[in-house]
């Protein structure tokens, strides 16, 4: 984890060089407001669930409004869960679901290229994100104080509508025409906690484990028409 960590850091600061040199020029600036939508796909979380480095999967996409390279409008879909997860206490936890997130991006660098030529982004960002989901706890002990003895009780189809927030820092750069890779990093949690008693979710896709920190690092392609 801490490799990680300091692989985002770095990764972070040095794009953030880059886009800065790449972005020294001035040019004029073109005053339409619309400058095209951005499709994306992410390529981290296949590649941290191939490798085995990650709790949970997903697989998710975005398409993203350019507005006047300012404004991001962005739509995410994503379908996660995980399977099998074995608790310290031998619980077994499975879910899988689509969720979707809705928010909006801002650029804060200023833009210097016209219509014709899409600008480098260094945005910060918002989104609210949501998710129906199903989910099954097997292998839960009960304790019978009265008879002295342990009940296995499973818990199938549980239905749970989750809502959560997320703030976030990325950068995208173009390599070449119409064509961007990116980064960015997510920090999120959820608008509720779990309640004493009850048989919660372990892990929501999309936001990630219920009880406890989350944060999501994302390496995406996109193409923007």
């Amino acid at each position: 984890m801490r490799k990680i960590s300091v692989f985002i850091t770095i990764t972070i600061i040095v794009s953030s060089l880059i886009l800065n040199n790449l972005t020294a020029q001035t040019v004029n600036k073109d005053s339409s407001l619309f400058r095209g939508i951005r499709l994306e796909v992410d390529l981290l979380s296949p590649l941290m669930k191939a490798i085995g480095a990650s709790k949970g999967y997903y697989y998710q996409g975005a398409a993203v409004v350019n507005l006047k390279e300012k404004f991001f409008p962005t739509i995410e879909i994503g379908y996660g869960g995980i399977n099998n997860k074995v608790s310290v206490s031998g619980l077994i936890y499975n879910t899988n679901a689509l969720y979707y997130r809705i928010g909006m991006d801002y650029n804060v660098l200023n833009s210097t290229k016209p219509l014709s030529a899409m600008n480098n982004i260094f945005s910060i960002g918002a989104r609210f994100g949501g998710s129906n989901l199903l989910y099954n706890i097997e292998n839960v002990q009960i304790t019978d104080n009265y008879w002295n003895r342990n009940n296995i009780i499973n818990f199938s189809n549980q239905r749970k509508f989750m809502i959560w927030w997320e703030v976030l820092a990325g950068i995208r750069a173009e390599i070449i025409n119409n064509i961007f890779i990116g980064w960015n990093v997510r920090i999120k949690g959820a608008f509720t906690s779990p309640k004493q008693g009850e048989v919660y979710p372990y892990y929501i896709p999309g936001l990630g484990l219920y009880n406890g920190g989350k944060w999501e690092f994302n390496y995406s392609l996109g193409w923007q028409f």
